[in-house]
C-alpha cells in the first residue's frame, strides 16, 4: 500500500512540472499594437496586460544600427530629443519575469524626426493658418518653417522671441509669411543674422530693436515703411539693403545703429521721421534719394563723424528742428533747389560747418539753426555785427554794446534774401526800417518785442516808428515778426503784382499784434485799400489785432464791427448780425485765417461771392450762418473754414474748385 501511495505522488509531481513548463510557454506577453508616432514626437502604442514596463528601439534605418533604446511605464514615450532625420522605431512589451515573459518586438515603424525651431503654433484666421506665438525657447540657429501640420504659417505674433538671449541665427522658410509682429525680436542680443522671405509685408514697431548682435538686414520688397524703433540699438548693424517700396522711415528706426558707416536712402523714400538715424556714432555719409520730401526733427542728430551729406533730388520741402545737429565733422552742405523751411537748431553746435548753399526756395530759416558753427566762429573772430549763412541774415551781435538804430538799403550785406527766426527780438532801439530791395523773407519773431514788466523804467517796448518794403520785393512776413513794437504808426508793405509772383504773398499770425498805433486810414477816415499789396495771398490768425485798425472798428457805419486791412477783412470786435462786405472791384480781396472765429450771432453774409480768398477757419464756429455762395474762381476750401457751422445746410461750390480741405 505504502509503495502504491508513494508512486501516485510521484506521478504528480511530474505532472504538475509538465503542467508548468506549459504554462511558461503559453504566458509570454501579448506584441503592443498601433504603434505609431504624434506630430509632438511622442511615439504610443495600446496597453498591454500584466505588462511591467515597455521598451522602445531606435534604429537606423540604413545600416539597421541600433541609435537608443528607452524604457517606459507609460504607453508612451516623447522622442523630442531626436535629431531631425529618419528613423525606425519598434517596442515591446516587458514582464516581470515571474508568472510572464516579455512580448515580440512590434514590426519596425519607418518615422522622419521633422525640425524642431523650439517654436510654439497657434492657428490664426479662423484655424486656416498658424502664427508663431512663441520662440522663448528656441535656441541656436533656428529655422522658421513655413508650412505647420499642413497649414501655413503666416505672421511671426507680437513679442513671439522677445528676450531671448540663446538664438543665434534665424531662416523664415518660404513665402507663407507676411507679417513680423511688434516686439517680435526685441532685445534678442546674441542674434546675428535673419533672412526675412520676400513674401513679408509688415514689420513692426521694435520688432528687432536691442538686437545688438545683429549684422546685416534685408528689407523684402513689400515692406512699404520701416516702422517706430524698428533697428534701434542694434549697435552690430553694418548694412541695410531697403526695398524699392519702403516709403517711410519711422522716428528712431536705426537710432543708435553705431556701426552703420554709411547710408545710401533710395528714392522710392519719400519720409524720414524724427530721430530716425539719431546717435549712429560711425556715421559718416548719408546719401538722399530724388523721392525725399521731409526729414524729422533730430533725424541725424549725434552723428559724430557725419561728413559727406548729397541731396539727389529737387523734392525735399523740410529740415526738422535738430536734424542735423551736434554733427562735429560735417563742413559743407548743398541743399536742394524746393526746399522751404530749415528748421530751428537744424545745424546747431556743427563746430566745422563753415560753407553751405541754401536755395532760393528757401522761405524760412528757425532760430538758431547754425549757431554754433563755422559761420560763428569767423564772423565773431572778425568782429563782424552780423553773422550770415549763405544769403541768410542768421544772428545779430551789437558791436561794443552799441545796439543798431536804424536798417538802411546798405546795412546788409549786398544780395541778402532772408532774415533768419528771432534775429532782431526785443532789440529796442530801432527806430526806422527800410529794407534793401533783395531782401524776400523775415522770419517769426524777427523784430519781436516782448512785453515789459509793469515796473518797468520806460513806458514803451521799442522805438520803431517806421518799416519801409520796397514795390515788388519782400515775399513773405513771419509770425510775430513785428509784434509788441507799440510806437510803430507808418508801415509801407510795397507794391504786388496780382498774379502773386512779384510782391508779398503771406502774412503770418500775429505779425504786427500789439502794434497798438498802427492804422491804415488816409485823411478823411477811409482806409488805405492799398495797404495790403494785391499779391498777398495769405494773412494769418490775428495778424493786426490790438492795432489802431482793429480798436477803431467798433460802428455798424463802419462795417459793423469787422476790421479792415486794406482791403483784407481781418477780424471782427463784436458779435454781428447781418453783415454786407464793401469790397473794391478793382482789387483782390479777402478775409484772414479765423476772422469770424466763434462769431456765433452772425446769420448771413453778401457779396461772398465777391471774395477771391477765404483763409483758413475763417467762418469757424458761426453757428447761425445758413447759407454760403462762394466766388466761382474759388479754387480750395481751407481747412476748417466753416467748422462748427452748425446751421449751415445750403452752399453753392464753384466749378473751379479742386480741393476741399480738412474738417472744412
Amino acid at each position: 500500500m505504502k509503495k502504491t501511495i508513494g508512486i501516485l505522488f510521484l506521478i504528480q509531481i511530474i505532472c504538475l512540472s509538465l503542467f508548468a513548463l506549459t504554462a511558461c510557454s503559453d504566458n509570454s506577453l501579448s506584441v503592443p499594437l498601433k504603434l505609431a508616432v504624434n506630430q509632438s514626437n511622442v511615439v504610443s502604442w495600446t496597453k498591454v496586460a500584466n505588462a511591467k514596463s515597455y521598451a522602445i528601439q531606435v534604429s537606423d534605418p540604413e545600416s539597421g544600427e541600433l541609435l537608443n533604446e528607452y524604457t517606459s511605464r507609460k504607453t508612451s514615450y516623447s522622442l523630442s530629443r531626436l535629431e531631425e532625420g529618419d528613423y525606425l522605431i519598434r517596442v515591446k512589451a516587458v514582464a516581470d519575469g515571474k508568472l510572464y515573459t516579455d512580448s515580440d518586438w512590434t514590426e519596425n515603424l519607418s518615422w522622419h524626426r521633422p525640425y524642431d525651431s523650439g517654436c510654439t503654433y497657434s492657428l490664426i484666421k479662423n484655424d486656416t493658418e498658424y502664427e508663431v506665438s512663441s520662440g522663448r525657447s528656441a535656441s541656436g540657429a533656428i529655422r522658421i518653417e513655413d508650412v505647420y501640420n499642413g497649414k501655413p504659417v503666416t505672421s511671426i505674433a507680437d513679442g513671439a522671441f522677445k528676450g531671448n538671449g540663446r538664438i543665434t541665427e534665424i531662416e523664415i522658410l518660404g513665402n507663407n509669411i507676411t507679417n513680423i509682429g511688434k516686439n517680435a525680436f526685441y532685445n534678442c542680443p546674441k542674434l546675428t543674422k535673419i533672412t526675412i522671405p520676400e513674401s513679408v509685408t509688415t514689420i513692426g514697431e521694435s520688432a528687432f530693436q536691442s538686437c545688438r548682435a545683429l549684422e546685416t538686414i534685408v528689407v523684402p520688397e513689400k515692406v512699404t515703411s520701416i516702422k517706430k524703433s524698428t533697428f534701434a540699438y542694434c549697435r552690430s548693424l553694418v548694412s541695410v539693403t531697403f526695398g524699392d517700396n519702403v516709403k517711410t522711415i519711422g522716428e528712431l528706426a536705426f537710432s543708435d545703429c553705431s556701426a552703420l558707416t554709411e547710408m545710401n536712402i533710395p528714392d522710392g523714400v519719400e519720409t524720414i521721421e524724427d530721430s530716425a538715424f539719431s546717435g549712429c556714432k560711425a556715421l559718416e555719409s548719408v546719401t538722399f534719394g530724388k523721392g525725399v520730401t521731409s526729414v524729422g526733427e533730430y533725424a541725424f542728430y549725434r552723428c559724430d563723424v557725419l561728413s559727406d551729406v548729397v541731396f539727389t533730388g529737387d523734392g525735399l520741402g523740410e529740415l526738422g528742428q535738430y536734424a542735423f545737429a551736434d554733427c562735429p565733422v560735417l563742413s559743407g552742405v548743398t541743399l536742394p533747389e524746393g526746399l522751404t523751411s530749415i528748421g530751428s537748431a537744424c545745424f546747431y553746435n556743427d563746430g566745422a560747418l563753415d560753407g553751405i548753399v541754401i536755395p532760393e526756395s528757401v522761405s524760412h530759416i528757425g532760430v538758431a539753426a547754425f549757431m554754433n558753427t563755422g559761420f560763428y566762429t569767423t564772423a565773431l573772430n572778425a568782429g563782424d555785427t552780423f553773422i550770415y549763412a549763405d544769403n541768410w541774415l542768421i544772428q545779430y551781435y551789437p558791436a561794443d554794446g552799441e545796439e543798431i538804430t536804424r536798417i538802411t538799403p546798405t546795412t546788409f550785406k549786398e544780395g541778402i534774401v532772408g532774415i533768419a527766426d528771432e534775429v532782431f527780438q526785443n532789440v529796442r532801439t530801432l527806430q526806422n526800417i527800410n529794407f534793401p530791395t533783395t531782401l524776400r523773407h523775415i522770419g517769426n519773431y524777427a523784430f519781436y518785442c516782448s512785453k515789459l514788466p509793469a515796473d518797468a523804467t520806460i513806458t514803451y517796448r521799442s522805438k520803431l516808428l517806421t518799416l519801409t518794403i520796397s514795390d515788388y520785393t519782400v515775399r513773405t512776413i513771419g509770425e510775430r515778426a513785428f509784434a509788441g513794437n507799440d510806437m510803430l504808426n507808418d508801415v509801407q508793405l510795397g507794391a504786388g503784382d496780382p498774379s502773386g509772383e512779384r510782391g508779398l504773398i503771406s502774412i503770418g499770425n500775429y505779425a504786427f499784434y500789439d502794434c497798438t498805433r498802427l492804422d491804415n486810414r488816409i485823411s478823411g477816415g477811409e482806409i488805405d485799400s492799398t495797404f495790403i499789396p494785391d499779391s498777398v495771398s495769405k494773412i494769418g490768425t490775428y495778424a493786426f489785432k490790438n492795432t489802431r485798425m482793429w480798436n477803431t472798428a467798433v460802428s455798424d457805419e463802419d462795417g459793423n464791427g469787422i476790421v479792415y486791412a486794406g482791403n483784407w477783412i481781418v477780424g471782427c470786435v463784436k458779435e454781428v448780425g447781418t453783415v454786407t462786405f464793401t469790397l473794391d472791384s478793382e482789387h483782390t480781396s479777402g478775409i484772414a485765417d479765423y476772422a469770424f472765429y466763434n462769431c456765433s450771432t452772425l446769420q448771413s453774409v453778401t457779396n461772398l461771392n465777391a471774395v477771391n480768398i477765404i483763409g483758413r477757419g475763417a467762418f469757424y464756429g458761426c453757428s447761425n450762418l445758413a447759407a454760403a455762395s462762394l466766388n466761382r474762381n474759388l479754387k480750395k476750401i481751407e481747412d476748417y473754414t466753416f467748422y462748427k457751422c452748425s446751421n449751415l445746410t445750403r452752399v453753392s461750390l464753384p466749378r473751379t474748385l479742386t480741393s476741399i480741405g480738412r474738417s472744412a
